[in-house]
């Protein structure tokens, strides 16, 4: 597949993903749940609640302290180790720019939560920042960083089935993060579907603009008999 079409279809998932927020983001009343979250909440009705202690834990790990780490520890690999600038920064763009792009929706649409009114709060510290709903910090992070590591799975290992195997895990821990803000009564459910739906957008327009750039780079480089460094041929091709 060539860089241009492989480019097209992202732009078309990114339209499709931004469009299908829309939708949810209107169908979301700002105090009250919506169908969607009327409809989820029948589902987990019959779900047994002494799971919270388990269903804490791995909420925990979409928090903004955990990811934050494993971002700069996937940068640092990424660097020093694997000499991707590329990557680095790429990986930098999206989860940076994916928790801008919360703040921003968080505020713009101002959803209270099912819960008491809480604050953002980080390592121990809390801003004075009411932390609102619409669409959930905790599914967007988590969406972002598994969504690379996938993409970063299937660019370095080799193996099909390590491939496959790992990226069905990271699948099923976005999920389980998503649910367990539901199961904490911290989100309503189209909170997180709209998380979910907002990180794709996010992912695919990064993905699209930096495999754009690097194409014409490249081009660029061979019209000119240079050679790319070698931390740089891992960009997607």
């Amino acid at each position: 597949m060539s860089v241009w079409r492989s480019v097209a279809i992202l732009l078309l998932i990114f339209i499709f993903s931004a469009v299908t927020f829309t939708l949810i983001a209107i169908s979301s009343n700002q105090y009250t749940e919506s169908f969607i979250d009327a409809v989820i909440y029948d589902w987990f009705s019959v779900v047994d609640n002494d799971f919270t202690h388990v269903v804490s834990w791995v909420s925990f790990f979409g928090s903004g302290e955990v990811l934050m780490i494993l971002t700069a520890l996937l940068m640092l690999w990424l660097g020093l180790k694997r000499k991707s600038y590329y990557q680095t920064f790429f990986v930098a763009v999206v989860m940076g720019g994916g928790v801008l792009l919360n703040l921003s929706l968080k505020f713009l649409f101002q959803r209270d939560r099912p819960e008491d009114i809480s604050h953002f709060e980080i390592f121990g510290y809390a801003f004075e920042w009411v932390s609102y709903s619409f669409p959930s910090g905790h599914a967007m992070r988590a969406f972002l960083f598994c969504t690379l590591m996938i993409y970063l799975i299937w660019l370095y290992v080799r193996h099909t089935r390590t491939k496959i195997i790992f990226s069905l895990l990271f699948v099923l821990l976005i999920l389980f993060i998503g649910i367990s803000r539901v199961m904490l009564d911290a989100h309503f459910p189209s909170d997180i579907i709209a998380a979910f739906v907002a990180s794709l957008a996010w992912f695919t327009l990064c993905l699209a603009v930096f495999r754009s750039f690097y194409n014409k780079r490249l081009r660029k480089q061979q019209d000119q008999g240079l050679k790319l460094r070698e931390g740089d041929t891992d960009m997607p091709k």
